[in-house]
């Protein structure tokens, strides 16, 4: 679970044609066909520039879904790995499973952020690292108990600076964050000069300051040669 919620929220770089579309290597098995992706540009720099296309890989996910094809993920290197078209399927689902509300829940968080699934903190880490250089703070809060239909508590996220061209960009990587809570869990997301109330601890940001991947929206990826 932790490797998913790493490759949940990870971008990839392709080769592109001079149009900007995706033209990507492939190979074709006995299990199927699967493109050739890198997280690292200079791994297929191959000694001379070319254009590339950098896109989250739950994006890839929704463009291949129709495919029936799946990806082999940093090939050649000491860790490569093999994603199915139905594995490829399943991390483009998480931002329809994930929930995230906006509207400050009816109490203030009791719980212990500690005991959140680490799948969900591992995948909060990564969400955020995009906005750690301009975020004034981070605070995680976590409900007492869960509501009826949950299998587990929601979590509160509070946020401080946070500029308003990056939210909806966030938002979107915050859902997937939250399809690592338990069932029917949900995230509040909040923002302001800082959390009130006792119930919130704050997040450690020393990621550095990292711009958000053109094609992080999954609707509107780049067209696939």
């Amino acid at each position: 679970m932790m490797l998913l919620a790493r490759l949940a929220l990870l971008d990839v770089v392709m080769p592109a044609d001079a149009q900007g579309d995706l033209a990507p290597e492939s190979i074709d098995t006995p299990s199927g066909r699967f493109l050739l992706v890198h997280s690292d540009e200079a791994a297929l720099a191959g000694g001379a520039p070319r254009p590339v296309v950098w896109l989250p890989l739950r994006a890839l996910g929704t463009l291949l879904e129709s495919r029936d094809t799946g990806v082999v993920l940093d090939p050649g290197s000491e860790t490569p790995h093999l994603l199915t078209a139905g594995e490829l399927g399943w991390l483009a689902s998480l931002a329809r499973i994930g929930q995230v509300v906006t509207a400050p829940p009816d109490e203030e968080p009791g719980g212990d952020p500690s005991q959140l699934p680490p799948a969900f903190h591992h995948a909060l880490d990564a969400a955020l690292a995009p906005v750690a250089g301009i975020l004034g703070g981070a605070w995680l809060g976590v409900a007492d108990t869960p509501r009826p239909d949950a299998a587990g508590p929601d979590a509160h996220l509070h946020l401080a600076g946070l500029p308003a061209p990056h939210e909806a960009a966030l938002r979107e990587r915050l859902r997937i964050a939250a399809a690592f809570l338990a069932e029917g869990a949900r995230l509040t997301l909040t923002c302001g000069a800082g959390p009130e109330g006792p119930g919130f601890r704050p997040i450690p940001l020393a990621s550095p300051d990292l711009p958000l991947m053109p094609g992080g929206d999954p609707d509107r990826p780049p067209k696939l040669r």
